[in-house]
């Protein structure tokens, strides 16, 4: 049952941090770059700023942390909306749907429409819609929580799964090798799962491999996320995934001032991919499709574009692929050293937070 050495080989060139942005930057011609990242602050920001007529956004460890605003984000985002400039907001957080997300911005005081959102789970959706998924009468596999089922119930799309799904209850060959599977499936989308266990790898994996035609698709492959470092308050404990009266233990939650690195959804991604034997389509940052979709569907001019974000392997990647201009604030996952050693694969301009972008204070 061992994967083929080409296979694995492939998935471990896959899971090496900014080798496609490397690739993407060694084939394109240069574009307004410099040897080493500028870190910028407010009095030579306008000049930057003059040029751009589009500004994509990442979310997380940019506008917000966890629920946590980032200071001074949202007088940012008014202060480039006041100054005539189109604000889109491109995220691989699958946790939430758009409409889930317009929310959020709302009570951050910032008006934003779903329409100016493009999430890793609105993608998933999107993507099946690009193909005419729902012309073949086929159902789609969802391992991810409500965001990306959301989205596909907005765009029509039949699937089965989701965060309360109750695979076969696989703990030994013989389970593995007698469960049924769905014939009615046709693609299996592997998203955000905080209920991810063996019994939903192997069901997954068995779909991708044993039904005819059926698709494999991840939402993103970030590796990790940043989480705040806790306020030291006990934990109060909470539900199980699928299991609203089941409540884990509450625990004590030890001092930490240091912030901590929580497994992200490019795990899940490549544990399927290994179970399958396939690569998937990735329709989040980071993969193919994305760029392509948003430039048709936004009538993008790369030249008067820019994106912020704080990843490397996704958000300045997307940004290089598409020649976009890149700002890179230090309130994420990536620090001041990474970003300004990272060579090919680094962004144009550093900059503290995303208040310096738009030259306002940096205010709670």
């Amino acid at each position: 049952m061992m994967m083929s050495q080409q296979f694995t080989r492939s998935v471990a060139r896959s899971c090496r941090p900014h080798s496609r942005a490397v690739q993407s930057r060694a084939m394109a011609p240069a574009l307004s770059r410099v040897p080493v990242p500028q870190v910028i602050d407010p009095s030579t920001i306008p000049g930057v700023l003059a040029n751009l007529d589009c500004i994509l956004f990442d979310c997380d460890g940019v506008l917000w942390q966890g629920d946590n605003v980032v200071p001074g984000a949202t007088n940012a985002l008014n202060a480039l909306r006041a100054q005539g400039k189109r604000l889109l907001f491109i995220t691989n957080n699958t946790s939430k749907s758009r409409a889930t997300y317009v929310k959020k911005f709302n009570s951050m005081g910032l008006d934003v429409k779903a329409s100016e959102i493009v999430s890793a789970a609105y993608a998933s959706a999107a993507y099946l819609d690009s193909i005419d998924f729902k012309k073949s009468g086929k159902k789609v596999l969802v391992l991810a929580n409500r965001g990306v089922t959301e989205e596909m119930d907005d765009m029509g799309i039949d699937w089965v799964g989701g965060e309360d799904w109750a695979p076969p209850l696989l703990t030994c060959p013989a389970d593995v090798n007698q469960f049924t599977l769905d014939s009615d499936i046709g693609a299996v989308v592997v998203g955000w799962d905080p209920a991810f266990n063996y019994s939903r790898l192997a069901y997954a994996a068995a779909c991708i491999r044993e039904l005819p035609g059926c698709l494999f698709i991840g939402t993103n492959m970030d590796h990790c996320d940043r989480l705040q470092a806790p306020n030291n308050q006990p934990w109060a404990g909470a539900a199980l995934p699928g299991k609203p009266d089941v409540v884990q233990q509450p625990g004590p939650q030890p001092p930490r001032a240091t912030s901590r690195m929580m497994p992200g959804n490019g795990c899940l991604v490549m544990s399927v991919a290994a179970a399958a034997g396939r690569e998937p389509v990735v329709v989040g940052k980071g993969g193919p499709w994305l760029l392509p979709f948003l430039s048709k569907r936004y009538d993008l001019q790369p030249s008067r574009t820019a994106i912020v974000g704080d990843r490397l392997d996704t958000d300045i990647a997307l940004g290089i692929e598409g020649k976009l201009l890149t700002f890179m604030p230090l309130t994420g996952v990536t620090t001041k050293e990474q970003a300004m050693t990272a060579g090919a694969a680094g962004p144009n301009y550093v900059i503290e937070s995303v208040a310096v972008l738009a030259g306002v204070p940096v205010a709670v």
